[in-house]
């Protein structure tokens, strides 16, 4: 079942390309709107726990010009919060500087005032494809 399935899949994974798009565009305003008050959590930066203002800071210091999503999956907790996961990769700059990322993005939405916020947030660092090469070797000979 693709999101376009489930209404609540399409409804996230929408705000999700919105607020990809709002980082892109450097719109801090936009992209403040759709993160909850208390949000937190963790990203790459090895900053440790970010809060919302930090989260909205960063748009300062990276410029994005790619990104895609793959495997987007949302889940009903309960009524009013939701566990969104999914790959992204993406590319841009950060003090003149190239970067290529590719993670894994795991967060909970809150559903606050009929919209969906960003509530939590964990970024974690996807294996290269030189990792997974090497574990699927070792995987195959302990098979």
């Amino acid at each position: 079942m693709g999101h376009s399935d489930d209404p609540l899949a399409a409804e996230l994974h929408r705000r999700e390309v919105e607020g990809w798009e709002n980082f892109r565009r450097k719109d801090k305003r936009a992209y403040a709107d759709a993160i909850a008050d208390d949000a937190a959590g963790f990203d790459l930066t090895g900053t440790g726990l970010k809060d919302k203002a930090a989260v909205v800071g960063d748009v300062d210091l990276a410029t994005v010009t790619h990104y895609e999503m793959h495997d987007f999956q949302a889940h009903r907790i309960s009524n009013g919060v939701a566990l969104v996961h999914f790959l992204a990769r993406f590319s841009g700059s950060a003090d003149e500087r190239p970067f290529e990322v590719v993670m894994y993005i795991g967060e909970v939405f809150v559903r606050r005032q009929g919209r969906w916020l960003l509530r939590w947030f964990q970024n974690t660092a996807a294996p290269t494809a030189e990792v997974s090469g090497t574990l699927d070797t070792l995987r195959a000979q302990d098979g």
